[in-house]
Order: structure tokens, then C-alpha cells, then sequence
């Protein structure tokens, strides 16, 4: 689908500038120039108007008179229309592809150009031709054949860099047969030199003469001047590569012949002004070497001809004596012969007629075996007799028995009806004109199968009319054509499927040019295919996004690589859409490249989509971060630069690591290593403070949303960090607030048994000031002994023991400081605060009854804060039976353990109960069923149970009351 060369009709007249990278006395030179003028001579359209260039780089390096070179040409050729360029070997392909400017528009066809230059360089769409390639190693073999057992072949080169570059690929080669012959080379020598080295090289060796446009001491020459010499003064045989040397003495090689290459190239150089591009690489554009052998070096070299390879041609033989007296030969032969005519007469007549019948026969039974081998079926039709002779296989091929007699009217009716007229067109047509006869039918067997019949053949006739004759050979093509049906119903299921398929396809040949486009493709784009094919798809493409699309396109069908683009693509109601195309090689069966084959697909919306997509991301309040599969940012958003302080190209490409403090990297969640472990959203940073680092080195709480997505890049972590500073601070001073809140909480409670604790510390004090008086008396009596003195005292401490307790339970209360959890048993804590209110309770007149579990497992939580919850609930318990008539006033207690792996603690009382419509409402803050109740104390009891992790709530008893319950975890360590 990439630009080729632009075939545009032959006008009548067409300029051609053909570039000789050498002078034009050197024979290749010679050759290639008359040959290419001979074609152009002949052409009629487009009438040739040639010019010609010898560069000269032999003498005149390129590096050197480039500048001049090309200076002299824009003045020779400016204002004058060039339609084609021919470089012709050495540097000359190289120096037309640098300066393009020089000829604007002109293809390049260029001659002899070696296949291992081309590889150097970047061909052009626009430029094809004939390779040159010196066959040196058929050259080598021809040596070994010839010569088996030689000892050295000493080969000998030039100086000039067409020179060096042959003699380093003869180098190469001469390296695989070092195990067969050893090679001497002559390369840094003057001609004359080179020449006496030569002279002296033994009988038995071989040379191997490559090429010299210039030798060791920097003097030009002619290759075939310098061959020449040394063929003549070698004692060893001499072989070389170039056609042109066989006459110069070299006893052969496999050549390459310049004269025929530089016409192969003219006729190239005609197709493409006539709007038939070859591309470079088809069989057309291969060069074609000889293997030959001059006959009369082989004598003088003294060679059997018996060695010559069956493949090789042997020229210069020197003509025999029918060849210089053909004249006198032939009036001599023509006198005998007439003489033994009219002396054998009827004698002879009869004897070469049974010997030519014998003939005829042992020829019609060779051709028949050959036949057989080749599974074809021989035949012969005489047309005025209406004889059909037929070897045994074609009879088995039609369905013929071995003695049937076969005709034309038999032959007819075995041929399927719908197939006759065909056949009988064809063999009237071959008659008439005395021609060709070729043909494809099907026949109906005896059996009633059918069999698809080739056959070919032509008119053969005496000179009697009667005596027209038609041969020919039939074989069994079935097997062909039904491959054949088979491969058109694969295309025509391929055409039907990429028809209906939801994307556009699109394939391409070894040409680079447009072979087919489906439905989808001609709908979507409104366009008839004829306009699309070859490079009119690209006339669709945005003018903006074309260069780019071909490059691709053009580098990964060099590369044979698959490839994927994107490109805006002009819709049949002329809007742009944005398509994804993806391509990549065809091959056949046999690895054969057929060219490329790709679809598409719109993806406007998508494109949209990212825009939104990217519009969203970098609007967002709260960090965006994109990690790919090696944990490697990819994207980032403006919030991002502002939480870390760095900017967004110091970030993109970096480790996520970057934005994570050393105290975290260990152990935090969103660590690089479990960036992908989870297919699952993540929600980090809910139940745990993280920190991450700005790049001040300041540290910072974060939340941390983290979830999978599916790119064409593969799995990326996208990640949303919220930097939550702020509310990290107003929950501590929220925190600070219910600390103070649960306090006065406690402080209430305090205030509300002020007169219940005075009455029960004063107990313990009013025992020990009775016991202590009764001590003073009995110490005045005179009465005092050790023992009642001791046992006083005993009392003494018993109920200061009891006072202090009461003072630290009051201190614990109401004090301010850090929640301390520590593992508790709630039966004990139960105890404590029944202990607690024993006195208020007595004097509210309420019994407390306990079913506490003895087996409750401990918990983990803050003695203080249930002790809070329990005295809550406990007096509002109370506060709610004031109406009831005091033996009815009691307060049950009831501890157990759950299923669940929780522990339950339940207070039940037989007061009034709970409002009816929302009985939860008493555990919100502000809300009291006591006139002069705050509304604080239930709503502290739900914070302190939540912050355990546990539960609360109250439900109205049955019978009367209500029961207000909480449960909490046991902690795993503990169960454990």
C-alpha cells in the first residue's frame, strides 16, 4: 500500500541520459553501448533521443571530481528534459542516486550495477535494473574440472576499486576450496611486472585473471588489453569471468556478458517508458552468466576436451572442411548422388521404404515409452481417413479398451456435451490455419466418472490434403483443476468473509502496491475500488498524517516486520475518523514472500474517549498516577506536581519507589511489588495512615485508591492519592473532642452520685474513727491488750483500704490522658462497677442481680472507658425505674459468649421502656428521655463500643422494661 513508480503512457519522444561509470574505450564499455544502441534505434514508441556521460572514476576518483562532475552536468543538461537515467556499473549508480536534484522526476534503470553495491544502498521506489554478478566460483569449479589436481591457481587483480571489490569476493571464495588448491594472488603490481610474474607461473597451475581497469603502479588499462597479454606469454592456463575475454586467449569461465546485459537493460529501460514497471528483484531483472570454453585455448593449454562440462559451451572451434568447402562438397555429392539414383533406381526405392516404416516404428514405439514414463497419452488424428491412432495409455485416459476402434465421431461422444463445442472450435481452428491446438475438456468414462483431459498438439501436412495430419498428447489434469476449484472457492470464501467482517482489509503485493480492498473498506471510504487500487487508498489519508503513514508502512515492508499506525482517514461523508491499521507479511507455503495484508479499524470514539480520558485526569483534585508492569510511572496529573513538588518529566519513567518514604516501602500495600499482585480495587490507606515524601523531604498522610486496567501497553496500576493533611487534623481535633466530651461524660455521672459516693466513702471513715475511739477508751480503761489493740487496727485498715479504693475509682474518672488498653475480663469489671453503685443503689431502693459466664474469655480494651459504659447504662437503668414501685425495681446483668467470636453484655431493667417509634435514637448525641438529662451519655457509650471494634444497641424487654446490650471482639492472640 506504499507509493511505486507512477506509470504514466508513453509519449512519441523520450530523452535518455545514460551514465558510463567508466571511459568508453574499455570493451565492456564498447559492448554494453552498442547493444543498448541498437534497441533504442529499433523503438519506434517512444522515438529515443540518447545522450551519454563517461565518468571516468578508474582515473578520476569520485571523491575527488564529484563537485566538478556535477557542475558540468547541471550545465550541460539544464533546461533540457531527462526522462529516464541508465548508470551503468562500477560507482556510476551510487553517483546518480546522491544528485537526484540533477534530473528531477526521472527514474533510474541502471545496467551491470553489482547485486552486493545494491545491498549498500536504499533503493527508491522509482528505480530498477539488471544486476552484474562475476560468477567466480562456477569459474573455480571449471579450473578443478579441467585441471583435476593442480596444484595453485594464482589469480591476479587490479588496483582500482571496482578492481578491489572483486578480487575481496574472489578472496572469499577462493577460501571454501583451500582444502582443494592453493591460491597465490598478483595484485600490487605494474602490468609489465605482473606480466613476467606470469610468465614464469608453472604448466600445471592455473591463473584466474579477475579484473584490472587499473594496476599496482596506478596506471589504466583495459581488462581485455591486460588478459590478452598475459593468455599470451602464460605457460598455465588462463581463465576468467567476462565474455570479452574469451577471444583474448582465456580458456573460459562462467561470464558475464556485458553486451547482453546492457540490451536486457535497454529493453527495461523501453517497459518503463512505456508504462510497464518491473520492480527491482523479479526474475526479469537477474543477470545470466554463460559457463563457456574457448576451444582453441583448451588445445593450446593442452586439455582433454573430454573434461568440459555437459553444461558448458564450447566456441572459437575452428570451422571444419564442410565449412570452408561446402561448395565443391556439395556439387560433388550432388553428382554421385544423382548417379546412384539413376543406377539403384527401384532397387533402392523399396529397400528405404521398409527401412524408413522400421524407423517409423521403433520412433513411435520410443516416443510411446517416453510418453508412458511421463504419464501422457500419445495421438495422432488423420483427418481424411478418419483414423485415430492412440498409444495405450491415452486409451486408458479416455476410457478406450486396447482393441477398440477409435474415430472422430467415437472420440466426440466420449467428451462431455458441454464441453464439444470448445473442442471441436479448437481442432477446426488448428486445422485451418495449420496450427497450434490446445484445450481443456472434460470426458464421461464407461463407469460414469468424469475425468478433466489437457491436451495440446499441431497440423502436420504432406502437401496432400488428404494426408493432413494432427499429433498431439492428452494427460490427466483432474487433480489440477480440482486444485484449481479449490483455490477459487478458499478466495471466494476469503472475498465473502472480508466482506462481511466489522473492520476494513486491505492487501498489498511484492510491489508494495494496493491489490485489494473488502466492503468494508470501499463503504466506509465512498470510493469505487478501481480509484483505490495501487496508491489511490492513500488519497484518503490526512494530508498531515500521510508522510508518516507511508514511512511506516515502507520501513516494515523492507524489514518484512508486522506493523501498527494510526491515521485520520476520510470518511464518504468527507469527515475525518481516526483509524487503527495493522499489518503484516504473506507468505506462501513454500516461505515465498506474496506481500503484505492488514485491516482497520475506527477508533474515533476511543481517541475521544483518551482526550476525555487525559481532560478529567489532569482537572482532578486528587492525584493521578498511572505504574506500568515494571512499576514504572507512566503518567501523572497536575495535582500530582503539587502534593510532591516535583515536575511531571522528573516523575514519568521513574520507579514508584520515588514517591515512598524508606519507613513504608517494606511493608506499605501500595509497594511496587503489589502494584500488580491484586486483580481486584484496592482501597489502601481506609484503616492505617500512609505517608508518602514531597520532594523537600517533607512527609505526608495520604489515601490510596488503587485499581487494574487493561492497555495495550498491558495490565497499568492507576492509582488516586488524596492528600488528606487536612483531615488528618480535624479528625485528631475531633478525637481531642470526644476525649473531653467522654470525660465530662464521666464527670456527670460523678455529679449525679455525688451523695450515693459521700455516703460510701463516709462509711469506711466513720468505722475507722468508731474504731479508733474505741481504742483510746479501752487504752483509758486500762482494758487495752495487744490483741484488741490489733484487731482495732486491722479494722483501721480494712476501711481505709475501702476509702482509697473508692478515691482512685473517682481520680480514674474524671482524668485526663492517653487511651491505655490492657487484657480484661468483663466479669471482673462488672464487679468493680457494681461495687461501685452499691450505695446508690441501696439508696434508690434497686436490687442488682449478676449471671455472669464463668468461662468468659478476656478482651483486649480500655477498663476505664467500660467501666464508663457500664455505669451509663446502669444509672440511666435506674433513672428509668423512679416510677416503679420499689420492690419492683431491679437490674439484671448478664454476661455470655457468642458464636460469632464476640463476648455479650446485657443490662436489663423494669422501668418504662423505649420510646416506641425509634428506640435507637437513644444512643444519638443530645437525645434524653430524662427531663433533665443532657443526651450525652448513651451517645459516649456507642463511640467507646465502636472504637472497640464491637456493638451496641436496645431493644424493649418483654414484659416491661428495657435492655440495653453491647458485645465486643475477643482478640485472636488472646483466643489463640
Amino acid at each position: 500500500m506504499a507509493s511505486g513508480f507512477a506509470s504514466v503512457p508513453p509519449a512519441t519522444k523520450k530523452s535518455i541520459l545514460v551514465l558510463y561509470s567508466e571511459r568508453g574505450d574499455l570493451p565492456a564499455i564498447e559492448a554494453v553501448e552498442e547493444n543498448m544502441r541498437q534497441v533504442f534505434h529499433a523503438s519506434a514508441s517512444p522515438q529515443i533521443e540518447l545522450f551519454s556521460e563517461y565518468l571516468d572514476f578508474a582515473r578520476f576518483p569520485a571523491e575527488q571530481y564529484e563537485r566538478s562532475l556535477v557542475r558540468y552536468l547541471q550545465e550541460r543538461y539544464t533546461g533540457r528534459q531527462i526522462d529516464l537515467v541508465i548508470p551503468v556499473a562500477g560507482f556510476s549508480l551510487e553517483f546518480a542516486l546522491s544528485h537526484r536534484e540533477l534530473f528531477p522526476g526521472a527514474p533510474l534503470v541502471f545496467c551491470a550495477i553489482d547485486k552486493r553495491e545494491l545491498e549498500k544502498v536504499r533503493l527508491p521506489a522509482d528505480a530498477t535494473g539488471i544486476t552484474a554478478h562475476f560468477d567466480i566460483e562456477r569459474t573455480v569449479k571449471l579450473i578443478l574440472q579441467l585441471q583435476p589436481g593442480v596444484p595453485e591457481i594464482v589469480c591476479v587483480s587490479g588496483n582500482s576499486g571496482f578492481d578491489q571489490r572483486w578480487a575481496e569476493e574472489t578472496r572469499k571464495i577462493m577460501e571454501r576450496f583451500r582444502s582443494r588448491v592453493r591460491a597465490r594472488w598478483i595484485t600490487d603490481k605494474s602490468l609489465a611486472e605482473t606480466i613476467d610474474e606470469v610468465s614464469r607461473v608453472p604448466r600445471k597451475s592455473a591463473v584466474l585473471f579477475v579484473s584490472m581497469l587499473r594496476d599496482g603502479a596506478g596506471q589504466s588499462t583495459s581488462s581485455v588489453d591486460a588478459v590478452r597479454d598475459l593468455a599470451r606469454v602464460s605457460k598455465a592456463p588462463v581463465y576468467g569471468v567476462s565474455s570479452q575475454f574469451l577471444e583474448a586467449g582465456v580458456v573460459g569461465g562462467a561470464m558475464f556478458d556485458f553486451g547482453l546485459n546492457g540490451r536486457r537493460t535497454a529493453e527495461l529501460a523501453l517497459k518503463t517508458l512505456r508504462g510497464q514497471w518491473i520492480p527491482y528483484g523479479a526474475p526479469e531483472t537477474e543477470s545470466q552468466n554463460l559457463l563457456l570454453v574457448n576451444w582453441q585455448a583448451l588445445k593450446k593449454a593442452q586439455l582433454p576436451e573430454s573434461r568440459v562440462p555437459a553444461d558448458a559451451e564450447v566456441r572459437l572451434r575452428p570451422p571444419e572442411l564442410w565449412e570452408t568447402h561446402r561448395t565443391f562438397i556439395l556439387a560433388v555429392a550432388g553428382a554421385i548422388i544423382l548417379q546412384a539414383v539413376l543406377i539403384a533406381g527401384l532397387m533402392v526405392e523399396r529397400f528405404w521404404r521398409r527401412k524408413a516404416e522400421a524407423s517409423l516404428r521403433q520412433s513411435e514405439e520410443r516416443m510411446s515409452l517416453a510418453a508412458e514414463a511421463a504419464n501422457l497419452g500419445l495421438w495422432v488424428l488423420d483427418v481424411g481417413r478418419n483414423e485415430i491412432w492412440m498409444t495405450d495409455k491415452g486409451r486408458t485416459l479416455l476410457g478406450f479398451t486396447p482393441d477398440e476402434r477409435v474415430d472422430y465421431q467415437a472420440l466426440t461422444e466420449r467428451v462431455h456435451p458441454e464441453d464439444r463445442a470448445a473442442r471441436d472450435i479448437a481442432i477446426k481452428g488448428a486445422l485451418e490455419t495449420k496450427g497450434e491446438y490446445a484445450v481443456e475438456y472434460r470426458v464421461v468414462l464407461p463407469d460414469g466418472g468424469l475425468r478433466w483431459i489437457g491436451a495440446r498438439g499441431h497440423c502436420m501436412n504432406d502437401g496432400d490434403t488428404k494426408r493432413t495430419r494432427l499429433l498431439g498428447v492428452s494427460m490427466d489434469v483432474t487433480a489440477q483443476k480440482l486444485a484449481q476449484d479449490a483455490l477459487r472457492e478458499s478466495e471466494a470464501r476469503f472475498s465473502t468473509l472480508a466482506d462481511i467482517a466489522p473492520v476494513m482489509i486491505w492487501m498489498s503485493g511484492t510491489d508494495k502496491l494496493c491489490t485489494y480492498l473488502n466492503k468494508g473498506w470501499l463503504e466506509f471510504t465512498g470510493r469505487s475500488l478501481e480509484r483505490q487500487l495501487g496508491n489511490g487508498w492513500a488519497d484518503g489519508v490526512h494530508s498531515e498524517d500521510l508522510k508518516s503513514c507511508l514511512e511506516v508502512y515502507l520501513n516494515s515492508f523492507d524489514a518484512r516486520n508486522p506493523f501498527t499506525m494510526e491515521y485520520r482517514l476520510r470518511r464518504r461523508d468527507g469527515e475525518y475518523r481516526w483509524v487503527l491499521d495493522s499489518g503484516g507479511p504473506r507468505f506462501a507455503p513454500d516461505g515465498r514472500f506474496l506481500g503484505y495484508i492488514g485491516s482497520c479499524i475506527d477508533i474515533t470514539e476511543r481517541k475521544q474517549a483518551q482526550d476525555r480520558f487525559r481532560l478529567v485526569v489532569e482537572d482532578s483534585p486528587n492525584g493521578i498516577v498511572l505504574v506500568d508492569a515494571q512499576s514504572q510511572i507512566v503518567l501523572v496529573n497536575a495535582s500530582i506536581e503539587k502534593f510532591f513538588g516535583y515536575r511531571r518529566e522528573e516523575l514519568v519513567g521513574q520507579s514508584i519507589e520515588l514517591l515512598l518514604p524508606e519507613l513504608f516501602r517494606s511493608e506499605d500495600p501500595a509497594h511496587p511489588a503489589s502494584f500488580h499482585a491484586t486483580p481486584a480495587v484496592l482501597a489502601i490507606g481506609a484503616e492505617r495512615e500512609l505517608f508518602v515524601r514531597r520532594k523537600d523531604g517533607i512527609e505526608f498522610p495520604i489515601e490510596i485508591r488503587l485499581s487494574h486496567i487493561q492497555s495495550q501497553e498491558g495490565v497499568l496500576a492507576l492509582t488516586v492519592i488524596v492528600d488528606i493533611s487536612a483531615r488528618k487534623k480535624a479528625e485528631a481535633e475531633a478525637r481531642q473532642y470526644r476525649e473531653e466530651l467522654t470525660r465530662l461524660g464521666r464527670v456527670e455521672i460523678l455529679g449525679e452520685m455525688a451523695a450515693s459516693l459521700a455516703h460510701e466513702l463516709n462509711q469506711p471513715l466513720t468505722s475507722i474513727m468508731n474504731n479508733a475511739s474505741a481504742g483510746r477508751r479501752f487504752i483509758a480503761k486500762g482494758r487495752a491488750t495487744t490483741v484488741k489493740i490489733d484487731g482495732l487496727l486491722e479494722s483501721v485498715i480494712a476501711d481505709a483500704r475501702r476509702a482509697g479504693e473508692i478515691i482512685r475509682g473517682i481520680r480514674s474518672m474524671v482524668r485526663k490522658g492517653e487511651e491505655a488498653r490492657t487484657f480484661v475480663n468483663l466479669n471482673n469489671i462488672i464487679a468493680e462497677v457494681v461495687l461501685f453503685v452499691r450505695s446508690d443503689a441501696v439508696e434508690r431502693q434497686c436490687a442488682i442481680e449478676t449471671d455472669l459466664d464463668p468461662k468468659l474469655p478476656i478482651i483486649k480494651a480500655n477498663p476505664v472507658l467500660l467501666q464508663q459504659v457500664l455505669l451509663n447504662i446502669i444509672i440511666n437503668a435506674f433513672d428509668a425505674m423512679r416510677e416503679i414501685s420499689a420492690p419492683e425495681r431491679r437490674v439484671i446483668i448478664r454476661t455470655e459468649c457468642e458464636l460469632s467470636g464476640s463476648v455479650r453484655v446485657s443490662v436489663r431493667d423494669f422501668g418504662t421502656g423505649l420510646p416506641l417509634e425509634d428506640p435507637e435514637r437513644i444512643f444519638e448525641y443530645f437525645f434524653s428521655t430524662k427531663r433533665d438529662g443532657l443526651g450525652i451519655g448513651l451517645a459516649i457509650v456507642r463511640s467507646i463500643i465502636a472504637s472497640h471494634g464491637g456493638e451496641v444497641a436496645a431493644v424493649n424487654a418483654e414484659g416491661r422494661g428495657a435492655c440495653v446490650y453491647f458485645s465486643l471482639p475477643i482478640r485472636q492472640e488472646v483466643a489463640a
